[in-house]
């Protein structure tokens, strides 16, 4: 357990062995929309930062979502890396870039809370809501990384990233607002588990905090990961691949 530990921490915080640039792709989103919405204090009603915000927050929530899985591809397919048996198991080797990208998203989603409170004169983001989706979404990255390494090894289609990262933009709440839909589009899209999550995040930013008549689609979220990790857990422990330190 301590040497689990010692690997986690040695691995999240320090850039040796990564990409640092595509590592800090994110952080340059980030940053490019924190000054959007600095930028947006100088004109923007409060409504209207209200809703800047909320796009804001839930683009950078698909950014946060898919380079996490992209990132966690090019960690484990870098040159050094050999896959054999008894070495650093796979979840081990997607932990650290989840968490490290982890922190980045709240630390800047918090920013962007403040940035909007400078305008409406109050803090709106729902911190334990956002603790909730957060942590949910990160159970959602490894099995949508486990994925994407699939996609990319069976597509060589040059422009699947292109794709991917448009079909998540399209099936979450980023240019829309989910409560605007109909019932039945409303329902279909909640089957998503990225548009419940995103969504969640969203509203926990616009002073909407989680309340119990969301039960129904945890539940269902929930339940779909139960699922998704049943049917990896029986493929790992049937391969039982593990990637070498």
């Amino acid at each position: 357990m301590n040497h689990t530990f010692q690997y986690l921490w040695k691995k999240t915080f320090t850039f040796r062995g990564r990409h640092v640039l595509a590592s800090l792709i994110p952080t340059f989103i980030y940053i490019f929309f924190m000054i959007i919405l600095i930028a947006g204090l100088t004109f923007l009603s409060a409504d209207q930062m209200t809703r800047l915000t909320y796009f804001v927050i839930g683009i950078t929530a698909v950014v946060w979502l898919y380079h996490s899985a992209m990132l966690n591809y090019y960690e484990i397919f870098r040159k050094d890396s050999i896959i054999r048996m008894n070495y650093i198991p796979l979840y081990l080797r997607v932990l650290p870039t989840i968490v490290f990208q982890t922190v980045l998203y709240i630390l800047f989603t918090i920013l962007y809370s403040a940035i909007l409170s400078l305008r409406t004169a109050d803090f709106m983001l729902k911190l334990f809501s956002l603790g909730y989706y957060v942590i949910l979404g990160m159970i959602l990255i490894v099995p949508f990384t486990i994925f994407y390494i699939q996609l990319r090894q069976h597509i060589k289609w040059k422009h699947t990233d292109k794709a991917l990262l448009v079909i998540l933009l399209i099936t979450t709440p980023v240019f829309y607002i989910g409560d605007n839909l109909s019932t039945i589009l409303q329902n279909i899209l909640t089957l998503n588990p990225f548009y419940y999550i995103i969504y969640g995040i969203e509203l926990s930013a616009i002073n909407v905090s989680w309340s119990t008549n969301r039960i129904p689609t945890d539940l269902l979220f929930l339940s779909e990961m139960t699922l998704i990790y049943m049917a990896l857990y029986a493929v790992y422990t049937k391969t039982n691949i593990y990637m070498k330190k």
